[in-house]
């Protein structure tokens, strides 16, 4: 049998290959990988089987009005993440080249992008965008038909038109609806998303220890200099942690050089600690006991907060 005739329920968001790394070493490579996490909202660190970990039933494949369910997404994701878990290794721990024009940099972008738009948080951000679009459609003066009174939308000096005969439909999304629309955008996104991540400064910074930390939403994208941003905005940075000693980085310093190594300053982790803790769906995975870098974290907060 094939996978089409297997689908898998239980999917992935972020892949087991990449989690593997921060599995106990003896148990790296085993049919159950166990790994220490530590919830934000609750609880003491616990050590998990990682094919448990940053998973949800059905997540690509919801079910359409009959109830039958495309496993088209997840295929496609397997598919990849065979590719690079093939890499992976060499990828996060030896020193590759990753500058501009070569081909492994291209591999890396498109995974990064997939795990930035393939995360469950983005169903709560297409939720929460659809909220405040129908709060101000509903402002608009009405046709007959009870849709908003618009024909056209101006971004940036240029005119968009505006299509408004499926607005009750879209007013009345489901949660399905919701969860089909981030099935798209994943597939309409990789690819740009992808071409933005490459036209940025990489940088690698690596440690001896396997200090680093990662998250159930590993991809962290901050500007500190702006509330509302892009990933094309000027000072906007992607933080990834690639292993538990190398960790990469995008961003729009040029003239420091591009797809250079540098070491772990001060060999001192918490800065990073702080960035993938923030930006945690709701769990930290560490290769160590997580207490360990909390403790860490408030032994430094100061300099940080």
């Amino acid at each position: 049998m094939n996978k089409k005739e297997l689908p898998k329920k239980k999917q992935h968001w972020v892949p087991l290959f990449y989690l593997r790394n921060w599995a106990t070493e003896e148990t790296k490579y085993s049919e159950k990988p166990p790994g220490w996490i530590l919830s934000k909202n609750k609880g003491e660190p616990i050590k998990v089987n990682l094919r448990n970990f940053a998973e949800k039933r059905y997540l690509y494949s919801p079910p359409d009005k009959d109830g039958k369910r495309s496993f088209e997404t997840e295929d496609k994701l397997a598919d990849y993440e065979s590719v690079m878990s093939s890499i992976w290794s060499k990828i996060s721990n030896d020193y590759f080249d990753f500058s501009k024009g070569t081909p492994i940099r291209k591999g890396i972008a498109l995974f990064i992008s997939l795990l930035y738009n393939r995360n469950p948080i983005k169903i709560k951000n297409i939720e929460n965008t659809h909220s405040n679009l129908v709060k101000m459609y509903e402002e608009f003066p009405k046709t007959k038909n009870g849709n908003p009174l618009l024909t056209s939308i101006v971004h940036k000096g240029k005119e968009y038109l505006f299509d408004n005969s499926n607005y009750a439909e879209y007013k009345n999304s489901s949660k399905i609806d919701f969860q089909n629309m981030f099935v798209e955008n994943i597939h309409r996104s990789a690819a740009p998303f992808a071409k933005l991540f490459m036209n940025k400064r990489w940088a690698i910074v690596f440690s001896e220890n396997e200090h680093f930390i990662t998250s159930d939403n590993p991809v962290v994208v901050e500007n500190p200099n702006k509330d509302i941003f892009g990933i094309n905005t000027e000072g906007t940075m992607i933080t990834f942690p690639l292993s538990p000693q190398r960790i990469l980085i995008m961003d729009d310093l040029y003239l420091e050089g591009d797809g250079r190594y540098y070491p772990l300053k001060d060999n001192n982790p918490v800065p990073f600690h702080f960035t993938f803790w923030r930006n945690a769906k709701e769990f930290m995975l560490s290769k160590r006991y997580p207490n360990i870098v909390c403790e860490e974290i408030v032994k430094d907060a100061d300099r940080y907060v």
